[in-house]
């Protein structure tokens, strides 16, 4: 989208404060007949990024691609991350940022209507708003959203699935929760799938609500329900963990297809000791830059785009060290 040439309220304040120190120049160079002239220079915006959840190398990932973004163009970035994935410790973290006038905000938002009213009353405020991985309910928040396409990723995930267990079987979607905006697409994307593909018989789609007990007791449900369970796709990499112990349990292991989003150290493991069969692995250092990049290009009146996707690579026991599949396996800085 092209901005409306919005100016900061704190370069705003600098250039009040410069134009009453030209002006006392001129007043004392009269006075004395000389005097040098100085260059101040503007101060840097500031830029809070609140993320989604703290020991979770996604976010640590996004937190380094938003750095590297602020280093290079010279801004100031505080970084705040609730301790759960849960808009309840968002939220007030959220607010304890915008109590220091930011210039501008990017976040994760953690539910796409629990957010919509902090962040309205932050954009009241002048202050400019970016979106990375996740989204509200309310297009007229945020200058820029970045993200990944989930519901294209996941429809491309099952027609995978459905390749590595020969086109017909039982498979199972595993989401987070409802109420957050990658979810919703993923079920999309997988229920787009599985109609495609005739072979494919759905499971429907169970939530997790990012707890690996509650994962494993899903899958441990399933196979019992379901013993010729064919294939399981997990949208978040917190699940990994749930899923493969409950295959394990169940002798299971080979039987299963096993499909993940997300590229976290224990799933990487997991990959190249070949519990989980392939990795759907997102690019969160590149939403973390690109939005900081949109940010202070709507600060500084630039054109900016309105809706970011970025790609996905698929993660195999055979590719995984390869540099170009490893450089977006998730790390911090």
């Amino acid at each position: 989208m092209t901005g409306g040439q919005p100016v900061s309220r704190r370069r705003q304040r600098y250039s009040a404060l410069s134009a009453l120190g030209i002006v006392m120049l001129v007043t004392i160079v009269a006075a004395c007949g000389g005097g040098d002239d100085g260059d101040g220079g503007d101060e840097p915006y500031q830029i809070s990024l609140v993320t989604g959840a703290k020991g979770d190398d996604f976010f640590a990932a996004m937190e380094c691609g938003a750095k590297t973004a602020a280093d290079e163009l010279g801004v100031d970035l505080s970084i705040q991350t609730p301790a759960e994935y849960d808009p309840s410790e968002q939220i007030p973290i959220l607010n304890a940022e915008l109590a220091k006038s930011p210039d501008a905000v990017v976040i994760a938002p953690t539910d796409d209507t629990a957010l919509i009213a902090p962040l309205q009353q932050a954009t009241s405020d002048g202050v400019v708003v970016t979106t990375a991985d996740t989204v509200v309910d309310d297009p007229e928040i945020a200058v820029s959203e970045v993200r990944s396409d989930y519901e294209a990723a996941t429809l491309q995930a099952t027609e995978r699935l459905s390749e590595l267990i020969g086109g017909e079987g039982k498979v199972l979607l595993i989401a987070a929760e409802p109420g957050i905006t990658t979810q919703a697409d993923g079920k999309a994307g997988f229920d787009a799938g599985v109609e495609a593909e005739p072979g494919l018989e759905s499971l429907g789609t169970e939530y997790d609500s990012f707890d690996v007990t509650k994962t494993s007791a899903i899958v441990s449900a399933t196979l019992a329900s379901d013993p010729d369970l064919a294939g399981i796709i997990t949208l978040n990499g917190p699940s990994a963990a749930g899923v493969v112990n409950s295959l394990k349990r169940g002798g299971k292991l080979e039987d299963v297809a096993y499909l993940s989003f997300d590229a976290l150290p224990i799933q990487v493991e997991q990959l190249k000791r070949g519990e989980v069969t392939e990795l759907v692995v997102q690019k969160p250092f590149d939403m973390g830059r690109i939005a900081v990049e949109n940010a202070v290009a709507e600060l500084d009146g630039e054109s900016v785009e309105k809706d970011v996707r970025t790609d996905v690579v698929l993660a195999t026991p055979d590719n995984v060290d390869d540099p170009e599949v490893s450089k977006f396996l998730y790390k911090g800085c």
